[in-house]
């Protein structure tokens, strides 16, 4: 610890005690690297899927659908060969279900929360994933991670499926 006689020693010319000289990217104070986050990027999707501002009820409806079944064909079995017995709905005002977003089956008209609050099938007589957008995470994967869980509890549906259970 200095006393109140210790000198300072002086400070390289272009330092000052306020401003510290800028940084190498990927460099922190303390000369170690630091991570640099690199940007990553899905084929086929628009700059604003992959900051994941786009969802359901746009465009993008058809992209996660149409992603997750490329990637899961297994999916194709209960949800149609194009996603078309599926229906992803955004609702600003839903708040109910794990992380507000809800799966429907066809058979489904409503799903009851607790004894007063009750949800509408969005779209009767098909599969829904029913989610808020505001309440989603801002990426596309973890949209695409929420939607894609969702479904799962569709898969009930395929016999092939339900053996391996």
């Amino acid at each position: 610890m200095a006393n109140k006689n210790d000198t300072i020693p002086a400070l390289p010319k272009g330092f000052s005690p306020v401003a510290a000289p800028a940084l190498p990217a990927g460099f922190s104070p303390m000369g170690i690297e630091a991570p640099v986050e690199e940007e990553v990027v899905t084929p086929g999707l628009t700059p604003e899927q992959q900051r994941g501002e786009v969802l359901a009820g746009s465009a993008s409806e058809d992209s996660y659908k149409s992603e997750i079944l490329n990637q899961y064909p297994a999916f194709k079995n209960v949800f149609g060969e194009e996603g078309e017995n599926l229906e992803v709905v955004e609702d600003s005002a839903f708040t109910e279900g794990f992380g507000d977003i809800e799966f429907f089956s066809p058979t489904q008209e409503k799903i009851t929360y607790g004894e007063d609050r009750v949800r509408d099938h969005p779209s009767p007589g098909k599969y829904a994933v029913l989610l808020n957008p505001d309440k989603m995470p801002p990426s596309h994967d973890k949209r695409y991670e929420a939607v894609l869980g969702d479904m799962l509890h569709g898969m009930s549906d395929d016999p092939e499926f339900a053996a391996l259970k």
